[in-house]
This record gives structure tokens, C-alpha cells and sequence, in this order.
């Protein structure tokens, strides 16, 4: 098992030379040769074609039987072990989150052309939400959002993760902190030279600052420094005004993805309530539906570098989702939503619908 991380250049991969590359990760992960990457086009072609013609020119002959992204491989990884899993979270570079939604609640139209008795048995769907989407002129934003914004190549193409996400938060704060040494002298009122470029503090940087709850700081100044050398020395007070501007970046980043968790859960509820009032378009049993409405704990299985390892990221989202929970219209006592960790779900996920896949084939 290998992991390689997907870092801009990856990203910047034109056309069918990102799946080459991919193809590449898997028979470098196998021993194998490495492939050549090209830049031919993808409009009008089948992904899963693509995939496999990579791995051929790798040398690998394989067959594509399932394409799950990596919120809905969390989401199966741990409901393969929890039946109470309903949701599957990724916080890292970006953010997405899959739901176990009711069929009806989604509208056959979005199913395609399938036949009847698909309908009669099909009672819920994992969805895709691409949450990092949404948002676009209904969360506040701030001015320092504004100018991530105005720099980016794609302003409004994904307005949520922009504000939550470890690719994003970084940037941010460097906009907030060459904002304050200008302003107020903190680093001695130099900028460091390198913060002047895009996204050069990386959300790393500031989950270790957050963390440091040292007297001093000293491992914040050092590692500071070393990446942002400048005339001016770090000081105590400099770190701890990065530290509390790190801290009021994450804990709102916490506070958004709580509601949306939240959010998708209670249109989840309604949808399930809407079916039993209606129960010609349900194909799952009331009496089934209605255990699904007092379910008293739901599992919101995650992975990502941000709700995994910045410092009290996770009990602080958690937090914040049990108090929309204690003050939420119609919960029953005792509802939980959980946050649980799903380690290597990428891996177990794929596998978890592979053995499906395969099952209903045979």
C-alpha cells in the first residue's frame, strides 16, 4: 500500500495524462514499470474506458467494474462494518460528503432508464453531494475570502470548500496576516518574501502553530521561520497572533461542515417522512421507515488530513453538530450523530462495492 499525495502539478495534469499518471501510482504500487503521459482530450469519453486504456499502456491489463468516488468509499467502508453508517465525510485538500438518501427522495428522472421492477426494490441510493459547491451567496464571507476569490481561476466554482477545506484555509490566513503586519508592525512590519506568493502558508503550518500551546513557541518560530525567512525574528506574540488567527479559521471551517452535516441529515429525515406519508412511492416497508425516522444513532464515518489530524478539529465539529442536534425541531431524546474515523477507507471502500458489484453480476 502506497499513498501519493495529488499536489498542484498532479492537478494541472491535462486531459487523459492525470489517469496516466494514476495508471502509473498503480503499477509503480505493483512493482512494475512506470507509464508515458500524453494530453489527449476527454470530452465525449466513457471514464471508465479511459482508466483501463491508462493501465494498458502501463502494462497492467485490468477490468473496471466500479467508479466510486472517495466520499462514497467511506461512507460504504464503515457501513460494511456499522449499519448505522448513513454519511460519509472527506476533509483534506477538499471536502465532499455521500448520504444514504430514500430513492424517492432523489426523483426516478435521475435514474435514467431503468426498468420497473429496479423501482419496486430500490429504496435508497448513495449520493455524491459534491458539497464543496454550494454556499454561493448565502454563507458570509469575509474581505479575506474576498481576495482568495478575486485570485482564484475559478471563483465561485466551489464557494463552501473554499472556506473550509485544507487547501483553502492556509490561504486565508496569509491574506489576514500580511493584512495585520501591515497594519499593526506584528513580525516586526516586514512581510516575508515568500508569503507574498499564493498560497505559501500551508494549512500545515497552521495546525502546528494552533497546537503549540508551549510558553514560548519555540518549535512554531522555528519551523516559521525556517519556511519564511525574514529580516525580523518571530516573537512569541507573533506566533500567538497566527495562533489565534489559525484557531478562528478552523473552528468556523468545524462550524460550517457541522451544519451541513446536519442539514443533509434533516432533508434525509424529511425525505423518509415524506414517503411514509406516501407509501405508494416507497418501496421499503413503513414500518422500516419509521425505524429509520427514531434511529437514535446515526454514523457519519470521515477521512482527510484536516478532521483527522488538525489539533481538536474533530471534537470541535462534533461539538457543534450535538448542539444542532439538542436544539433541532422534532429530535427525540437520545439522537446522536457521531463522527467516526475511517481509516484506509479509499482501499476498503472500493472493495466493499467491488464485492457488490460482482455479487449482482453473478
Amino acid at each position: 500500500m502506497k499513498s501519493y499525495p495529488i499536489n498542484p502539478h498532479v492537478k494541472s495534469l491535462q486531459g487523459v495524462a492525470f489517469f496516466d499518471w494514476m495508471a502509473a501510482r498503480i503499477v509503480e504500487t505493483l512493482g512494475s514499470q512506470e507509464s508515458r503521459l500524453n494530453g489527449d482530450g476527454l470530452v465525449g469519453e466513457e471514464l471508465g474506458a479511459v482508466i483501463e486504456a491508462a493501465c494498458r499502456r502501463s502494462g497492467l491489463p485490468a477490468e473496471l467494474c466500479v467508479i466510486l468516488n472517495d466520499g462514497n468509499a467511506t461512507l460504504l467502508s464503515c457501513a460494511y462494518v456499522h449499519n448505522c453508517t448513513r454519511f460519509g465525510l472527506i476533509l483534506g485538500t477538499g471536502v465532499n460528503i455521500a448520504a444514504y438518501l430514500p430513492v424517492p427522495l432523489i426523483g426516478s428522472a435521475k435514474f435514467g432508464d431503468r426498468p420497473k421492477e429496479w423501482f419496486d426494490e430500490a429504496r435508497s441510493v448513495i449520493v455524491n453531494t459534491e458539497l464543496g459547491m454550494f454556499g454561493k451567496d448565502v454563507l458570509p464571507v469575509t474581505r479575506w475570502d474576498a481576495s482568495l476569490k478575486r485570485g482564484h481561476p475559478r471563483p465561485d466554482f466551489q464557494p463552501l470548500e473554499q472556506m473550509v477545506s485544507g487547501m483553502y484555509m492556509g490561504e486565508i490566513a496569509r491574506f489576514a496576516l500580511l493584512e495585520a503586519i501591515k497594519t499593526t508592525g506584528l513580525f516586526g512590519g516586514i512581510i516575508p518574501e515568500s508569503l507574498n506568493f499564493p498560497y505559501s502558508l500551508g494549512t500545515e503550518i497552521m495546525s502546528l502553530v494552533e497546537g503549540d500551546m508551549s510558553p514560548t513557541m519555540a518549535k512554531s518560530i522555528s519551523t516559521f521561520s525556517a519556511l519564511h525567512p525574514s529580516p525580523h525574528v518571530p516573537t512569541t506574540v507573533d506566533l500567538a497572533f497566527l495562533r489565534d488567527l489559525s484557531a478562528l479559521i478552523s473552528r468556523r471551517s468545524a462550524a460550517i461542515i457541522a451544519a451541513s452535516l446536519y442539514a443533509i441529515w434533516e432533508l434525509r429525515l424529511e425525505g423518509i417522512r415524506e414517503s411514509i406519508a406516501s407509501p405508494a412511492s416507497l418501496a421499503v416497508s413503513t414500518a422500516e421507515a419509521e425505524e429509520e425516522v427514531v434511529l437514535e444513532r446515526t454514523m457519519v464515518s470521515f477521512n482527510g488530513a484536516v478532521i483527522e489530524s488538525y489539533p481538536a478539529y474533530r471534537a470541535m465539529c462534533q461539538d457543534f453538530v450535538d448542539g444542532l442536534v439538542a436544539t433541532g425541531d422534532g429530535c427525540a431524546p437520545g439522537v446522536r450523530i457521531d463522527l467516526v474515523p475511517a481509516k484506509e477507507s479509499s482501499l476498503l471502500g472500493a472493495g466493499v462495492a467491488l464485492a457488490l458489484a460482482v455479487s449482482e453480476a453473478t
